[in-house]
Order: C-alpha cells, then sequence, then structure tokens
C-alpha cells in the first residue's frame, strides 16, 4: 500500500510540474502586435523568380499592372501603418513597415500547386519603427520619432494564396521556422518564440504557378496587407521556482522510496 501511494503521488507531482510549466506558457502567449496599411492601395509586391523561388517585398510605388521587369527591379521600401502593441494597450500608432523577405531556387515541394498554393522556405526581415511626433510610454520604456517599436528576422515561412487572398505565416509549430523578434519599447522576455502571420487582398492577379521547370515560379503579383505579431513570454521566477521545486520533490520521494525497499 505504502508502495502504490508513493508512486501515485510521484507520478501526481510529476504531472503538476508540467502542467504548471504547460500552463504558464499557454496563460503568457499573446499577440504583442498588429499592423493596418495606411490607405487602400497595394503595399506588398511578390516577384516570382523561376526555379520555384522569388521575393515578397514591402512597396507601395508599383504601377498598377507592372510587367515582369518592373517586378524583378522593385526594392523593399517603408510603407506607412498603423501600429498597436495590443499587449500594453496603444492603438493607432504612426509607423512605417520595411519587409524583405526571399525563397532561394529549390526543390519542386518549395512550390506546391493546391488549394491554396503555397510557397514555403521564404526567410527574411522586417521592421517597424515609429513615425509619430509625441513620444510614447509602454512596459516602463519610451521611444521618440524613429525608434523601433518592433523588428524580427525569420526563417522557413510559408506564403500561401489562392484567387486574389491569401497570407503568410512563420511559426515552429506551423511552418517549422523561427520568429527572433527584438524591439526599443517592448522588454526582451516578452518576445520570445515569436510567431508572424500576415493577410493579402485585392491580388491584382490571381494566383497561379506560370511556367515548368527552371522558369517555374508563383506568379507575381500586389496586394494590400495588414498582420499580427505574436509572442510567448519567459517564465516569471515564481514559475521557474514551482518546477525546480517539483524536481526536487520528485528525486526525494524517489530517494525516500530507494530506502525503504532497501531496509524491505
Amino acid at each position: 500500500m505504502v508502495r502504490f501511494s508513493t508512486l501515485a503521488f510521484t507520478a501526481a507531482l510529476a504531472a503538476g510540474c508540467v502542467a504548471a510549466a504547460s500552463g504558464a506558457e499557454a496563460a503568457t502567449l499573446v499577440q504583442v502586435a498588429s499592423f493596418n496599411q495606411v490607405g487602400s492601395g497595394k503595399t506588398f509586391a511578390w516577384d516570382g523568380s523561376g526555379a520555384n523561388a522569388g521575393r515578397l517585398i514591402s512597396n507601395s510605388s508599383l504601377a498598377v499592372n507592372p510587367g515582369a521587369s518592373a517586378y524583378a527591379a522593385a526594392t523593399a521600401q517603408w510603407i506607412d501603418v498603423l501600429f498597436n502593441l495590443n499587449d500594453a494597450g496603444l492603438y493607432g500608432l504612426s509607423a512605417q513597415l520595411l519587409f524583405d523577405a526571399s525563397a532561394p531556387s529549390g526543390a519542386v515541394s518549395q512550390l506546391t500547386a493546391g488549394a491554396p498554393i503555397r510557397q514555403s522556405d521564404l526567410n527574411g526581415a522586417f521592421q517597424f519603427k515609429y513615425t509619430g511626433l509625441t513620444p510614447i510610454t509602454a512596459y516602463g520604456n519610451t521611444i521618440t520619432t524613429g525608434g523601433i517599436l518592433l523588428s524580427g528576422a525569420f526563417t522557413h515561412g510559408w506564403l500561401s494564396v489562392g484567387g486574389t487572398s491569401g497570407g503568410f505565416a512563420d511559426s515552429f509549430a506551423l511552418t517549422g521556422g523561427t520568429v527572433t523578434l527584438a524591439s526599443d519599447i517592448i522588454p526582451a522576455n516578452r518576445l520570445f518564440d515569436g510567431d508572424l502571420a500576415l493577410a493579402f487582398t485585392g491580388l491584382n492577379q490571381a494566383a497561379a504557378i506560370t511556367g515548368s521547370g527552371a522558369t517555374r515560379q508563383l506568379r507575381d503579383f500586389r496586394a494590400s496587407a495588414g498582420g499580427v505579431i505574436s509572442a510567448g513570454a519567459v517564465p516569471e521566477p515564481a514559475t521557474w521556482g514551482l518546477m525546480i521545486g517539483g524536481f526536487f520533490g520528485t528525486g526525494s520521494i524517489l530517494r525516500l522510496r530507494r530506502r525503504r525497499l532497501s531496509v524491505a
């Protein structure tokens, strides 16, 4: 009877430690920030470049229906957005976004024709800078015009499009990628394990795969965009204490059980 009680309590304690850790992580996973473009124009462009490759960039200066050479010559530009620090309750901040990502030439599996079409293995970076004239304060930090509200570098993102809409997503759980975040105003311990999602609407050309073999690519397009950035937080000291205490408690029970068995 003693053996059963000890084993049951050990299992329960171990389960409690895991639950505390996973519960803390789930509770601190939040939508850190979001943005909407200013105006109704096309603010993002995809430039397919053959061999299953291409670029996704912020750019609002291309013509209404640019030719292939115009897409190829386009560069990432700062675009005007309204930025929301959701976690801090600050909304509609004047800001600009610079986004630049690319998918290198790769295997056919990097560009899959389905519903929707998916372009995978996009790597790049983004940056939101504050353009308002009044300093803002959040989390005990203050930034002025030109300060970096949020920036990030990411790997293995997915661009998915169908018809005249689509999205871009990057997270370890969904794409196997990473999103590393930084900010002049958001504390680093609130930017752990980033998650990036963009939504595209009003594509100027319906999504399609063109060409074959070395010329195969996702068709060029321009679109309007908005997005959200989420992140988890590093566990608070109290949570780490609970977890460590649980591990020590489990070890003590196991040692006590071994002593009882040796006496018997």
